[in-house]
């Protein structure tokens, strides 16, 4: 069953629903969301555009918003609660609906799971404190824009299943 393999070990971690990005929204400006202002690149600690997250980039928790558009990151080796472990894309069909947010969520956190152990090192049916979620398209982005990726993050968890900060990366290639 599939759903097991996405609940193990991340229904330990008391979070609210799946998180939703809408990617690449307002091309060429990448004014892609809520969270921050500026419209570039992750240096200097800035805002960074949802469409220019990429493995490697760190952040501290989301302030909740329905639709992120720039995440303000920084360097992993300040404490944070997120890392991006890969960007998982969905099967290019720009004539495909919207399938749901479950199932959106759903496939994209399946192939976060493929990408665990090449960005960690560690073997995803082994790990107990290292968790997946997913920053995925909204159907305004997905039926509107094309969006068709999602935002692997990688979280750790403490004994009572809350996310923790953490310093460092958790790549395997550092």
């Amino acid at each position: 069953n599939p759903t097991d393999s996405i609940t193990r070990p991340a229904d330990r971690i008391g979070t609210t629903s799946p998180r939703r990005s809408r990617l690449r929204v307002l091309r060429p400006l990448l004014i892609i969301g809520g969270i921050g202002a500026f419209l570039g690149v992750s240096s200097f600690f800035g805002s960074t555009p949802v469409s220019d997250i990429r493995a490697g980039d760190c952040f501290d928790a989301l302030d909740g918003a329905e639709e992120i558009f720039e995440i303000k990151t920084f360097s992993c080796s300040e404490p944070h609660m997120y890392e991006v472990m890969h960007i998982f894309n969905y099967a290019d069909d720009s004539a495909a609906p919207y399938p749901g947010e479950a199932i959106v969520w759903e496939e994209a956190v399946l192939g976060c799971i493929e990408e665990f152990t090449n960005f960690t090192g560690l073997i995803w049916e082994e790990e107990v404190d290292v968790f997946i979620d997913a920053l995925y398209p909204v159907r305004a982005g997905w039926e509107d824009e094309n969006d068709r990726e999602a935002i692997c993050m990688l979280v750790r968890g403490d004994a009572d299943g809350n996310i923790i900060q953490t310093t460092g990366t958790i790549r395997a290639d550092t």
